[in-house]
């Protein structure tokens, strides 16, 4: 009987491995498709990944877009109710009045300044303004000092004329009340402390209180 040919050697002299006894998913082929799959699994995950991060990172701009505009409305909002107070309204003293009529208003004028005639010229503005005038004149006697020293004019009355001393306070620039219920008259006395280039050009006309300090 003939002898069966033997099985061809490799170049390096050892035995070839037999391939085919391996098993059919550990061929190239079967373990690329099983591969497959799993890539694409892991590029779903990261684009889902990447979606929630790009929708925080614009939810974050928005909140934080949104926090800015609101900042800024506020700020102007506050400015602009700021540019509206009387900055001596914290001074306000007295109960809310109503000003009286200039022509139901005495003021006395008393110039305290080392200007001379300074209260003449403060009396002639009153009379334009259809105030009627008392005394006009210096004066050199004791009177209680405000606390600050931008004050221009203290303006002395009763309490029962708190209206037409209202009426006066307001045409003159920082100037501040003292309620003086001693008086016997019924007149509204001014005291120059500063030079008053002019009476206010803008009047509030409104209900108020007087500024004491």
């Amino acid at each position: 009987m003939p002898t069966p040919p033997s099985s061809p050697e490799a170049p390096n002299g050892s035995t070839p491995a037999d391939l085919s006894s391996l098993p059919a998913e550990y061929s190239a082929p079967a373990a690329a498709r099983r591969e497959e799959p799993r890539r694409e699994d892991r590029a779903a995950r990261y684009r889902k990944r990447r979606r929630r991060q790009l929708i925080g990172v614009a939810v974050l701009s928005v909140v934080l877009l949104a926090g800015v505009v609101a900042a800024i409305v506020v700020s102007q909002i506050t400015a602009r109710m700021k540019a509206n107070e009387d900055p001596m309204a914290k001074n306000v003293c007295t109960s809310s009045v109503t000003p009286a009529e200039a022509s139901s208003t005495t003021v006395n004028v008393f110039n305290m300044t080392p200007r001379p005639g300074m209260a003449g010229t403060i009396a002639d503005e009153f009379k334009k303004r259809h105030f009627k005038v008392g005394t006009v004149g210096n004066y050199t006697g004791r009177l209680e000092m405000p606390g600050r020293a931008s004050v221009t004019a203290v303006i002395k009355a009763r309490s029962s004329v708190l209206p037409q001393a209202l009426a006066v306070q307001r045409q003159l620039p920082d100037a501040v009340f003292q309620q003086d219920d001693t008086r016997k008259s019924n007149t509204v006395d001014v005291f120059l402390l500063d030079e008053v280039p002019s009476l206010n050009e803008d009047v509030k006309t409104g209900d108020g209180g007087l500024i004491c300090k």
